[in-house]
């Protein structure tokens, strides 16, 4: 009897474990603040970036014009022989393109946010003896970027939504793209 609940009790643990391993698998995705860690590929910080989410093989930008949809690939398959596992200088050529989606006339800040429904996580940074630690986001609402107009982003389903929060009283052709 003891030996049968031990081994029911093992079993339990691995199928718990098991579930546990199976959600670390697949990051979250989420909007990070800009709080000085976002830098382009020769290292310029982008102070314009106000948030980021980032895919696999994208980068989005939430910036104070609107969004920047960074996507990229490799273009080289990684076949590395003993030579070039020892010296680690590796260079990798990678295809990209960038879409950019400007909302005219719009006024996007922090100053502007409304609501921030903040995770449970952050990530921390430690560059040249600073340390920065950064919030995530599942939702992001900046109000009246246009009069009356508020702008809603959001994670839905591993997907990145938005809409344009338009009350009966304020004017949809405000909205210029």
């Amino acid at each position: 009897m003891k030996n049968k609940l031990l081994k029911s009790l093992l079993l339990a643990l691995i199928l718990v474990g098991v579930k546990s391993y199976g959600n670390f698998e697949q990051p979250k995705l989420l909007f990070e603040e800009n709080k000085g860690q976002i830098v382009n590929a020769e290292g310029k910080l982008l102070s314009e970036v106000l948030f980021r989410a980032n895919l696999p093989g994208a980068s989005i930008w939430i910036t104070e014009k609107g969004i920047i949809y960074n996507f990229f690939k490799s273009n080289e398959k990684e076949n590395l022989g003993l030579e070039e596992q020892n010296k680690k200088s590796l260079t990798k050529n990678f295809d990209w393109y960038r879409n950019v989606m400007n909302l005219k006339n719009a006024s996007i800040s922090k100053g502007n946010l409304k609501k921030l429904d903040q995770t449970e996580f952050s990530y921390t940074y430690r560059t040249n003896n600073n340390t920065i630690v950064a919030d995530l986001f599942k939702e992001l609402v900046f109000s009246n970027i246009y009069q009356g107009i508020d702008w809603r982003l959001y994670i839905e389903k591993g997907h990145i939504k938005q809409e344009f929060i338009v009350p009966p009283n304020a004017d949809i052709n405000l909205i210029d793209l």
